[in-house]
């Protein structure tokens, strides 16, 4: 089967949102248990334990990244992982076909035109992190326009 379908695609990503939701919400738990251990221990053996994966990055209460938006970038590195035989330009494709039912995918993609390649390469913490300085970016941007045009006038 060379393309999926629409609802397949749909079907399959809320899985993977609602797999990552849990996992983000159980690395939360045990952040707040193990958080004092972690940092008492040095970064070489944590990084055996823990840090292998992108879930127990903290992200809560984050401006410009909120953990529905990092929860859904997991999401979609988990689904791209396990469709290797997708293309970026068909999973792309489906994520703008999807762009009412997933928002926040449409938008990283739009902030970041390479987002799935960088998502194969680098992970979802990678790309969490330069779609969160894109948003910051662009909304700076955005006041320093605002601005020169109120001066403007």
């Amino acid at each position: 089967m060379d393309m999926m379908s629409l609802d397949e695609f749909r079907m399959r990503l809320n899985l993977e949102i609602e797999i990552a939701k849990k996992k983000f919400a159980r690395s939360q738990n045990r952040s707040t248990v193990f958080g004092a251990m972690r940092r008492t221990t040095t970064e070489k053996e944590v990084s055996g334990i823990r840090q292998k994966s992108d879930y127990f990055q903290h992200i809560a209460g984050d401006k410009y990244l909120s953990e529905e938006e990092y929860v859904q970038i997991v999401a979609l590195r988990s689904f791209i992982a396990r469709e290797p035989i997708l293309t970026d330009d068909k999973i792309e494709l489906l994520i703008m076909s999807s762009a009412k039912e997933f928002p926040i995918l449409n938008d990283l993609l739009n902030r970041l035109p390479d987002a799935i390649d960088e998502l194969r390469t680098h992970g979802a913490m990678s790309v969490a992190m330069m779609y969160k300085q894109r948003k910051y970016i662009d909304t700076r941007m955005e006041e320093i326009t605002e601005k020169e045009s109120v001066l403007n006038k």
